[in-house]
């Protein structure tokens, strides 16, 4: 079974696959943006089918891909039939373990993004994987990313953007009645939430040889996933580091909507506030036009 993670960037993907694979056993990998482009491929290829020529092209222009570092599985082509089996057999050939160990344990899969592509990823997997949804307090969620080099920088465009995965998520959860894993609760007792999940999985292979490692271009940005402790202070960080017009935006924001996957958190009604959208926008951009020369400079290195 594959387990994708579906979050927003920083709400503890990392953490909680390092987590799983530690404590539980299951095979780790790196992120897995690729999968959507083979996704977006097939969606608009008129014979449904990517030929072997046209998936070395694919992987190999995927940065993110060539962070595994393995070699791309022959195939005649790619279909529906068997775009699985070829993310299984990379799977393998990343934790240098034979198929079908794969096929008997769990891989969790800690691409954020996965909240986009989880109708594709139950089209492709259907009963062999699971979505399990990991929120974290878009307060805390905020404040971890707005000093990074990419994603949004203000409130504003945070809770704009933040919105897109929460409203495919609440669906999913809706329909399916799918567990919810919540950041804050695997900070305060990780033993027992991980447990619980594992319980919860039923029978499977564990990875005795179990390891996770981070890509080295993360590193900086995962600070606190190699730390044993000291990691609570992070849950309420954001009520000392957040300025109080972010948090009084993103309070009226989110009060005002209703997310069921939202329910565990308290957001004052602290009334609407203005944004300078000129302003915003502005830093925005700035930040998108440096941060583009970064990341061609980044995906030049690996």
């Amino acid at each position: 079974m594959i387990i994708f993670v579906a979050s927003y960037p920083r709400s503890g993907t990392t953490f909680l696959a390092k987590s799983c694979v530690e404590k539980l056993g299951f095979y780790s990998i790196p992120e897995s943006h690729f999968l959507h482009d083979l996704y977006e491929e097939l969606a608009k290829s008129k014979c449904k089918r990517i030929s072997y020529e046209k998936l070395g092209q694919i992987l190999n222009n995927s940065f993110k891909f060539r962070v595994w570092n393995v070699s791309i599985p022959h195939y005649e082509f790619i279909d529906a039939s068997n775009i699985a089996e070829l993310f299984y057999r990379l799977v393998a050939a990343y934790n240098e373990v034979d198929l079908e160990s794969i096929q008997n344990g769990i891989v969790i899969d800690h691409t954020p993004e996965n909240t986009l592509w989880i109708s594709e990823h139950l089209r492709y997997f259907g009963n062999a994987c699971k979505i399990l949804p990991l929120m974290r307090d878009p307060r805390s969620l905020f404040n971890s990313i707005k000093d990074l080099r990419w994603g949004p920088n203000t409130a504003y465009y945070f809770c704009k953007h933040f919105v897109k995965y929460l409203d495919i998520i609440d669906t999913y959860v809706s329909k399916s009645s799918s567990d919810i894993c919540y950041y804050e609760e695997l900070i305060k007792n990780l033993d027992e939430n991980i447990s619980k999940f594992g319980n919860n999985l039923g029978y499977y292979e564990k990875n005795l040889s179990s390891k996770f490692e981070l890509p080295g271009y993360t590193k900086s940005q995962h600070t606190l996933v190699e730390k044993k402790h000291g990691q609570n202070k992070r849950i309420n960080a954001w009520q000392t580091e957040l300025d109080t017009t972010s948090i009084q935006y993103i309070e009226s924001f989110f009060s005002s909507k209703k997310y069921a996957v939202l329910n565990d958190y308290d957001f004052p009604l602290s009334g609407k506030v203005d944004s300078n959208i000129f302003f915003t926008f502005i830093d925005e951009y700035y930040k998108k036009i440096k941060n583009k020369f970064y990341r061609k400079k980044l995906e030049r290195s690996i």
